[in-house]
């Protein structure tokens, strides 16, 4: 059995981490699910996810070496996902990662069986969270938020999660198109 991609996408402050890691927790007992760490050009201690931070050099190399399967650039960052996805995939598999709305027509050509969890949430919201992580200043939170409604997602495999409401409402959600059958046989 083919296992599968669900990229969890979104504006950054939607909440994509906490909605992952709260999936995470539900199965962190099974071997059916991989939660990869994407390699980030950013420093760890500028906290958010628990991925593994890369030199720019380091991400070249690893890049130009084809050590992700996929990657991409933004907010002056480079952010890619490792390669492993692509052999757990084919052991069956279901990957759950934080991906990016930018390469999701390079992840479509690339892998058969992806799904795409399209997290959005209410720019009150998104001003709100953006602004309680402390990252950026105003100016780069109405840049992100103008942002957040650039990417028009559409397809039978983009599910929408609105993660305005109840955080374990969306983990559930997530959880729900992890387990939905026809995802393994498309």
């Amino acid at each position: 059995m083919i296992g599968s991609l669900i990229l969890v996408v979104g504006p950054s402050g939607v909440g994509k981490d906490s909605i992952i890691n709260g999936a995470k927790r539900k199965f962190e007992h099974s071997s059916d699910f991989y939660f990869p760490r994407r390699y980030i050009t950013r420093a760890h201690s500028a906290g958010g996810e628990n991925h593994i931070e890369v030199s720019l050099d380091a991400f070249s190399e690893m890049r130009d070496t084809h050590q992700f399967c996929l990657h991409w650039q933004a907010h002056g960052l480079h952010y890619g996902l490792p390669v492993d996805i692509t052999r757990r995939i084919s052991e069956g598999q279901t990957v759950i990662v934080n991906g990016s709305r930018s390469v999701l027509e390079t992840a479509r050509q690339q892998f058969e069986q992806l799904h795409i969890a399209h997290v959005i949430a209410s720019e009150e919201n998104l001003r709100k969270r953006l602004t309680e992580r402390g990252r950026e200043n105003a100016e780069d939170i109405e840049r992100r938020i103008k942002r957040s409604t650039d990417f028009k997602l559409a397809g039978d495999n983009v599910t929408v999660i609105n993660n305005s409401g109840s955080l374990d409402q969306a983990i559930d959600q997530l959880i729900t198109i992890s387990q939905i059958p026809s995802m393994h046989s498309a």
